[in-house]
């Protein structure tokens, strides 16, 4: 098993950690954690370099999510998505802000967003 950091002086048991990991997939993939995942990789791959791996792609997808359903301004997204672990450049941020937006609407994975689709919605960020 591999060290932690972020839960060495944890004090939850790792069922509730469990738990509250399977409600945070419930919350940010309601439509399943795999699929959305595939879909939101082939959606987002076309703005990324192409050796980009997984974590680099789906780690700013996921701060933007994660700020929309705080309800936060998409300049506080932008923001927030520019100083997460990665760098992205604007076209990026707005990428992925794209794919944020749309997939809150999505409502099945027969109609979620392509790339051509958050192209056409990164016309509408002005940043």
């Amino acid at each position: 098993m591999a060290l932690e950091l972020g839960n060495l002086f944890s004090f939850k048991s790792r069922e509730q950690l469990e738990k509250e990991r399977i409600e945070y997939e419930n919350k940010v993939f309601p439509l399943g954690v795999e699929e959305t995942r595939a879909l939101a990789l082939e959606a987002l791959r076309p703005f990324f370099r192409k050796k980009a791996d997984t974590a680099e792609i789906l780690f700013p997808f996921l701060t933007a999510k994660q700020a929309l359903l705080d309800q936060t301004s998409i300049e506080d997204i932008a923001s927030k998505v520019k100083k997460s672990a990665f760098r992205v450049d604007d076209t990026q941020v707005r990428a992925v802000l794209a794919l944020a937006l749309l997939d809150g609407c999505t409502v099945s994975l027969d109609t979620y967003p392509t790339a051509a689709d958050v192209e056409q919605k990164m016309a509408e960020i002005a940043l």
